[in-house]
């Protein structure tokens, strides 16, 4: 669960008025034990109660 919030954002009016400048971020993420490391998931972001956007993540961390 994460929050985040715009410092700049190119938004129609209707979407000043109706969205936040603030959002939730809210995922589930499995780590898979065949793979070691890859963790797959879903993710889902609002403004308020309204749904912005489902993303699907296959994820694997690497060192810099």
């Amino acid at each position: 669960m994460a929050v985040g919030y715009y410092l700049f954002r190119h938004a129609g009016d209707n979407a000043r008025q109706v969205e936040t400048r603030y959002y939730e971020r809210i995922g589930l993420h499995y780590s898979l034990p065949i793979l070691k490391g890859i963790t797959m998931g879903i993710d889902v972001k609002a403004h308020k109660t309204k749904a912005d956007l489902t993303e699907i993540v296959i994820a694997k961390p690497f060192r810099l």
